[in-house]
């Protein structure tokens, strides 16, 4: 038997509604045993922000759309002095700013794009942003973070796909959390240069020679802004065919986290195109995860906004689901949304319950929350780690909040009696 729990984050008190379902009993047992263990699913951690990029014709902001409308689908509008796109998103405040220059009606050239990324991005919900390409122009555009608690170590994933042979060999375009101040000039010289730029950006670059690289923008161990190769002379992107190559980077900044190091006091840790995400561990066991030096912060509180830039970069590019966290499992997690309404619950979990057992061919919807086409323990795993993510519609009796009560109770009789009380 099973006995799920929804709860309301936004309330007081904790809305309680008890689901009995047939449950197989190897599984009843062994989360059992984690709930004895100390299994406590309340202490997960928090998504800072992200965006899925949703959109509509028109949008609805109230419900975090952007308006796809012809002309109207910039994140700036297209004028000298257009106003941002403001959707309702959680983890920002304000709408999206961009620079300018003297005369030009195109703000910023990015958009936001109904078509998303590709089916097999692990967390893809929505659209996706997109970037015109420029040549011999700068173009940034970005969005404030909402206020949240800082940490020494924050965590970052994105999906991208560009295009190649940059006519600029010194362009770059890319997407990250950084603090560049809120005043958008025309020229951000520290995204260029120098050592002010906090943060970091996941992008494309010129390699100066004749190839095209995927890099992180950072003031690394040079003491300067400096791109370090993620990826060596990548492949053409090609929408058209059945090939579009998409890369998906997860980011690890531990902050001064060896404050004497002369190459920088902080540690980035990347890993490019895991093909395993369920743990940090297994991610490294699917690829060799790359270690670079960095001064991008001066404090654990340096990252203020989500920031988009093209830099000379004359062709265009796609992100989606950049999101910041304080785990692994904020910025890889999630996907255990089987039925796409924006939280991880029960209803999910008895999707994933009925679709238990298939081997091939599965979809999200069915409970395959890693996209393998099966329907296993693992992804049960991504539900376990997602559950209580977002608010849910609060249900049946209102019970008092303890900071240690658990929120899963399987197949146990004895806790099925006492419920029942």
């Amino acid at each position: 038997m099973l006995s799920i729990f929804k709860r309301h984050l936004k309330r007081p008190a904790l809305k309680i509604a008890v689901v009995w379902a047939p449950l197989p009993a190897f599984i009843s047992a062994a989360l059992f045993v984690s709930l004895l263990s100390g299994l406590v699913l309340e202490t997960r951690a928090e998504l800072i922000a992200t965006d899925h990029f949703l959109g509509g014709i028109p949008g609805d902001p109230l419900l975090g759309e952007y308006d796809l409308t012809a002309f109207k689908n910039q994140l700036r509008r297209g004028n000298a002095n257009g106003g941002g796109q403001d959707p309702t998103v959680a983890g920002f405040v304000d709408p999206w700013s961009g620079n300018v220059t003297s005369g030009s009606l195109g703000v910023a050239q990015w958009t936001a794009e109904l078509d998303p990324l590709g089916s097999e991005f692990p967390y893809q919900l929505g659209g996706r942003t997109r970037f015109a390409g420029v040549d011999n122009l700068q173009r940034r555009v970005q969005r404030a973070l909402s206020p949240y608690t800082a940490s020494d170590t924050y965590y970052i994933s994105l999906g991208a796909q560009v295009l190649t042979d940059e006519l600029d060999l010194d362009g770059f375009v890319g997407i990250g959390f950084t603090n560049i101040g809120a005043t958008v000039s025309e020229t951000d010289a520290n995204l260029i240069s120098g050592n002010s730029l906090r943060g970091l950006l996941i992008g494309a670059a010129g390699d100066g020679v004749s190839g095209t690289d995927y890099v992180v923008r950072h003031v690394g161990s040079s003491g300067t802004v400096q791109n370090d190769i993620l990826l060596d002379n990548i492949i053409q992107n090609i929408p058209e065919t059945t090939s579009p190559y998409l890369r998906h980077t997860i980011v690890k900044l531990e902050f001064n986290d060896d404050p004497g190091n002369l190459n920088g006091n902080s540690k980035l840790t990347i890993w490019q195109d895991p093909t395993n995400v369920t743990t940090e561990a297994a991610a490294s066991a699917s690829v060799t995860p790359l270690v670079f030096r960095t001064f991008a912060l001066d404090t654990n509180a340096d990252l203020t906004h989500l920031t988009l830039t093209g830099i000379d970069y004359s062709k265009a590019a796609s992100f989606d689901e950049p999101r910041l966290g304080t785990t692994w499992e904020d910025v890889v997690g999630g996907s255990a949304d089987f039925d796409g309404d924006g939280d991880v619950d029960g209803a999910d979990f008895l999707t994933w319950q009925r679709g238990f057992g298939a081997t091939t061919g599965a979809l999200r919807s069915e409970g395959d929350a890693n996209s393998d086409g099966a329907i296993d323990q693992t992804d049960l795993n991504y539900w376990t780690s997602g559950y209580g993510s977002a608010a849910v519609v609060p249900v049946t009796m209102a019970v008092p909040e303890p900071a240690s009560l658990v929120l899963l109770l399987f197949g146990v009789p004895a806790l099925s009696r006492i419920l029942r009380r």
